[in-house]
């Protein structure tokens, strides 16, 4: 199973329209031209991050959803996933801090910023994990 940060362009899908669009459990489908590294593409079960740069009215991580489909066809890819759990939340209060910043400058740091899927690495989902359980449960770091 592989991680995937999925980066929403606020210019053409604006924050308030995933808010109003995606919903735990109804599956959504996105055509995506540039996935990096190249060297492969998402696969059913994989965990796909949506994510909008500092460059939004809102940066953050906006939830997560799991892939249930990925089909190649001439240059673009349809990805087809379900949005689940915490992303109702995360949506009206997305993780962005020092640490998610950080996470997802590294993520993209040695690709084309403007691709739209990346391949997070190993090594950084636990923290993505850990950074979003904090968010959710904690507020800036101390318990609620």
């Amino acid at each position: 199973m592989k991680t995937w940060l999925y980066q929403l362009n606020s210019d053409k899908w604006a924050t308030n329209l995933f808010r109003c669009a995606i919903w735990e459990g109804r599956q959504w489908q996105w055509n995506q031209n540039e996935i990096r590294p190249t060297t492969g593409i998402p696969a059913p079960g994989d965990v796909l991050l949506f994510f909008y740069t500092k460059g939004s009215d809102e940066p953050g991580i906006y939830g997560w959803g799991i892939i249930d489909r990925c089909e190649k066809f001439d240059n673009k890819t349809m990805l087809n996933y379900t949005p689940t759990a915490p992303t109702n939340h995360l949506k009206v209060d997305p993780w962005w801090d020092d640490e998610c910043e950080g996470i997802t400058t590294e993520i993209r740091a040695n690709q084309a910023a403007f691709a739209t899927v990346f391949e997070i690495p190993e090594t950084l989902v636990p923290k993505i994990r850990r950074g979003i359980k904090r968010w959710l449960y904690h507020a800036g770091g101390e318990a609620v």
